[in-house]
């Protein structure tokens, strides 16, 4: 008789320990979406925050030219985004290296990293609103500097297909010292489960000497597995102080 208890004892056990497995492979805690939801590829933000216990490696590969033969490349551009509580996720981003093309040289620099967070004021079945603070940092002629920058970002769907999104951003450049504004507008497409596209619209202003950029963006994501995401995509300047440009990158949930 003792025996028989111990053996349902263990028995309970392993049922434990197996449905703790299964929780844990389906996702570290409930309400994970069942695909990962990437920031990249594209010039506005995402609205979706990280999972609390997830960790988003997010990386990437840029060329980038214009029409004077003046070309750069910037790799891997870095995303590592963390879920921290419910709706609140922090993330630091880092370009890495810009190489600039040049006849007969190359001349390259390192960026320094920028630090963000984002958190969900508003989800809902047809929209979300989630608010994004940046703190990123840049070298001025050996001193470290840091321009500041708040942003709204939203998203709409209109069906089970479509969806509009966009991005609202105040900045401040700190050297030379500047507003800086943004402004994204765009439609997302769902082609089926595992790819997407989207095409997105950008203005850039810089009010303190008379400059707007303008441009366009379109990209193409396919999901290999729920946790792994690689996409391409190719920007068009449409205004003098806009580059043309193209890329391709890597997501993976951990």
């Amino acid at each position: 008789m003792c025996d028989v208890k111990v053996k349902m004892s263990y028995r309970n056990i392993h049922r434990a320990l197996l449905l703790a497995l299964l929780l844990f492979s389906s996702g570290h805690l409930w309400g994970q979406p069942q695909w990962l939801v990437a920031d990249r590829p594209g010039f506005a933000t995402g609205t979706h925050a990280v999972t609390p216990g997830n960790v988003y490696l997010e990386l990437g590969y840029q060329y980038s030219f214009k029409n004077n033969n003046v070309s750069f490349s910037e790799l891997p551009l870095v995303n590592l985004r963390f879920g921290l509580v419910q709706n609140w996720e922090v993330f630091v981003e880092w370009e890495g290296w810009g190489v600039n093309h040049k006849a007969n040289a190359y001349t390259s620099d390192i960026a320094l990293p920028t630090l963000g967070s984002k958190y969900r004021l508003l989800t809902a079945d047809e929209y979300n609103i989630t608010l994004l603070g940046l703190l990123q940092a840049g070298d001025d002629e050996g001193k470290v500097i840091t321009d500041p920058a708040l942003a709204i970002l939203w998203d709409y769907e209109m069906g089970d297909q479509f969806e509009l999104f966009g991005m609202g951003q105040a900045g401040w450049q700190v050297e030379p010292s500047m507003a800086e504004w943004v402004v994204v507008m765009g439609v997302g497409m769902e082609i089926n489960t595992k790819t997407e596209t989207f095409a997105e619209y950008y203005t850039v202003i810089l009010p303190e000497v008379s400059q707007v950029m303008h441009g366009t963006e379109l990209g193409l994501m396919y999901k290999l597995n729920p946790d792994i995401q690689v996409d391409v995509y190719a920007g068009i300047g449409l205004s003098e102080y806009a580059e043309h440009y193209t890329g391709l990158g890597i997501a993976r949930r951990f």
